[in-house]
């Protein structure tokens, strides 16, 4: 029995030194697996790293680029503005200007109108004065050529009646 158990007691050393060496080698695999997958993850680490770092540079530019473009714009309203309101103030005095010129342009118009309506009126007037005079002695002459024709009738009719 003895023998028995001697066997058997190296018969379970050996499948325990087997065990050990078989998880020792598990062990070592494991480790090297490990030290494989940190490798791994150090690389993929410092990959992300290096992609972050990129992308908050691109960022700060982006960033950057956009503050410079937002400034453009106003800048550039601020200027349409003022140019604007340059041209429309150009633009109103020209009106203002213009409005001036018509009106004593047509202040003078109205004032020769009023003049030359003046000046006709006179001369329709004398013209019309004189063809008036002419008319008023054509009629008393006709007046005067029938009062001697009456007178005349007169006469000749007070010599028959005689």
């Amino acid at each position: 029995l003895e023998q028995r158990l001697d066997h058997r007691l190296a018969s379970l050393r050996g499948e325990v030194l087997k065990d050990a060496r078989g998880a020792e080698a598990m062990k070592d695999e494991s480790a090297a697996a490990l030290e494989g997958l940190r490798r791994e993850v150090v690389q993929q680490k410092a990959e992300l790293e290096g992609r972050l770092e990129r992308l908050r540079v691109e960022h700060t530019t982006a960033s950057a680029t956009r503050e410079s473009f937002e400034f453009r714009i106003r800048e550039g309203h601020e200027d349409f503005r003022k140019s604007a309101d340059a041209a429309l103030g150009a633009l109103r005095e020209e009106v203002a200007t213009l409005e001036r010129r018509t009106a004593s342009g047509l202040d003078a118009r109205l004032a020769s109108l009023r003049e030359e309506a003046a000046t006709t009126q006179r001369k329709l007037a004398a013209e019309m004065r004189a063809e008036l005079r002419a008319a008023m002695k054509q009629e008393q002459t006709s007046i005067a050529a029938l009062d001697e024709q009456l007178w005349l009738t007169d006469q000749r009719l007070g010599q028959r009646i005689d």
